[in-house]
């Protein structure tokens, strides 16, 4: 993209552009608008935007399609001018907390929550309810930090809520972190009972639905609040109008998803998660121009479990435009997809809920004939490694620990998984192909993954498909925006969605062989075959050069 230099002195010409690149899914070119914006506001006093209502038009733009580190960078840009509102401030702390730096977010709120007036005001208190819940989920829950973050969440949420009872979005995020408050053990003092209050709310909104009056906020809120009430049907309705609300961006949805599993704690693999985190991240994708990952449940599971019909064609509908053409695929593609994820483990530390990485069940006879059908788990070394090989490993041999989600639940869905401890075959370091071969223990019985001898060709015709943990949760599918861009018989480029999590999770081709292992993802990496420029891409390396290099092992 050439980037004229009228356009980065033109808010409107900036704005129009950037809105064009963001609705292209041209992820280079957002991150040349933004580059070449930040470049000109450092060499220039000119007033970009006296107003800030372009600026802040922008800064939601980004944020509504998740470029949250562009986001942060030009918001401080921005704000180290010093001639910007609490409007522009707010998005600031908004990036910050999206970036994970609660620290400086909190300060930057506090300040403007005392300084700020009316909606301003509000919305900065609601951001410092956001940032203190992150910092409780993040905490050891006995200490008295945790305390403290809970409790500062709960009263900068309620204290909107009290004052204006229409913000119905702080007064859920109240009664989420006090239903997982108490099951934490962690029990405040002198705040209003969750379940009265999210009665309370869910009278309020099915009023402005009534009146057609709702917004899709008040949907999401609703379906919180009916998860409070144990109202699994009820929820389910409520969040099929908010995702196919045309309000509800990538942004939204992604908290959404984010609020359900980390507060709540819902996981696919029962209800009332199984029912709706598909219906969550399969629309983040469709908003995105990306994706859509689906649960090992998702292709099975009925949602409305025999609800009324009325309801059920609700349903139905939302499901039509979150899969889209795209997802017409035959019944043994399916089966074939469902028998891989048998084969997949996270990884991660004994007792924890969540993993750091993804690992797969290789044979070793198909990556050294010499060797017989032991299985072993293959991941990244930079999720596993011994330090001489990568001293900064996610996690150490002796503390790792594999557990097989889908293989658990098709023997006893009750059942506590089974968690393998494992000891280090062979590594690669990251920097060279990133692969660690485990042996676990005890040993695990079932299917190693086929592996391809070919890759497939680079072109508009081919996907690859990646299954693993992304952010360390459950196991999830991505297909959409599944595209291959290139290899060059090392390196494999794919735009197959991924999130932490996912890195050691197995590379597919369309007959589900296994032709790479997932590596790490770029916003910008240089092409491949010496081709000119970079583009936004996800990397793998090809599996059998990870085979030939355990092969020369015995050489060495």
């Amino acid at each position: 993209m050439t980037l004229e230099p009228t356009v980065v002195r033109d808010p409107v010409a900036f704005r129009e552009r950037l809105f064009a690149a963001t609705d292209d899914a041209d992820h280079d070119g957002v991150q040349q608008l933004v580059a070449g914006l930040i470049a000109h506001l450092g060499r220039t006093d000119d007033a970009f935007d006296a107003t800030g209502v372009e600026i802040e038009r922008i800064l939601k733009r980004l944020r509504g399609f998740r470029y949250f580190e562009l986001m942060a960078e030009l918001a401080d840009a921005f704000v180290q001018r010093g001639n910007v509102g609490a409007h522009v401030v707010k998005q600031y702390g908004q990036a910050l907390i999206e970036s994970g730096r609660y620290t400086a977010a909190i300060e930057i709120l506090t300040d403007l929550a005392r300084n700020a007036a009316g909606s301003e005001r509000d919305e900065a208190r609601g951001l410092l309810g956001r940032a203190h819940k992150e910092r409780y989920l993040r905490c050891d829950r006995f200490t008295a930090q945790a305390r403290t973050h809970l409790e500062r969440a709960v009263r900068a949420y309620l204290d909107v809520y009290v004052g204006n009872p229409g913000q119905f979005w702080h007064g859920v995020n109240a009664v989420a972190l006090l239903e997982r408050g108490g099951r934490d053990g962690v029990q405040l003092l002198g705040v209003p009972a969750a379940s009265e209050l999210a009665a309370k709310i869910l009278t309020a909104i099915a009023g402005r639905w009534a009146d057609q009056q709702s917004s899709y906020w008040d949907y999401a809120s609703a379906a919180e609040a009916c998860l409070a009430l144990d109202r699994t049907a009820d929820a389910v309705t409520w969040m099929g109008r908010y995702v196919t609300d045309p309000g509800t961006d990538a942004f939204a949805l992604a908290g959404t998803l984010r609020q359900l599993e980390e507060v709540w704690q819902l996981d696919a693999a029962t209800d009332p998660g199984a029912q709706l985190l598909p219906l969550l991240r399969g629309r983040i994708g469709v908003r995105e121009g990306r994706e859509l990952t689906i649960g090992t449940r998702d292709w099975v599971a009925d949602p409305l479990h025999g609800g009324d019909a009325a309801r059920r064609a609700e349903f139905e509908a939302s499901l039509e435009k979150v899969f889209g053409k795209d997802a017409f695929v035959g019944l043994n593609w399916l089966e074939n997809l469902r028998t891989r994820c048998q084969s997949i483990a996270r990884l991660g530390f004994a007792g924890e809920e969540r993993g750091e990485g993804t690992g797969f069940l290789v044979r070793a006879g198909d990556l050294d004939e010499s060797l017989g059908d032991e299985l072993f788990l293959l991941t990244n070394a930079h999720v596993v490694s011994t330090p001489d090989v990568n001293p900064r490993a996610a996690l150490k041999p002796e503390e790792a620990t594999a557990v097989f989600e889908a293989r658990g639940r098709a023997a006893d869905p009750a059942a506590p998984p089974i968690e393998h401890e494992v000891e280090v075959v062979w590594s690669s370091p990251p920097d060279v192909l990133d692969a660690t071969i485990l042996r676990l223990k005890p040993a695990v019985d079932g299917e190693a993954l086929p592996l391809s001898r070919y890759l497939p060709a680079a072109d508009e015709h081919n996907r690859v498909f990646v299954i693993g943990h992304p952010s360390g949760g459950s196991l999830a599918i991505s297909l959409l925006d599944s595209l291959l861009l290139d290899h060059d018989g090392v390196r494999l480029h794919y735009r197959t969605p991924t999130e932490g999590g996912n890195s050691g999770s197995p590379v597919f081709n369309r007959q589900w062989q296994l032709i790479g292992i997932h590596h790490a993802g770029f916003d910008r990496v240089r092409k491949l075959n010496g081709l000119p420029g970079t583009y936004a891409a996800n990397e793998g390396f090809a599996i059998q050069q990870v085979a030939t290099a355990f092969r020369a092992r015995a050489a060495k």
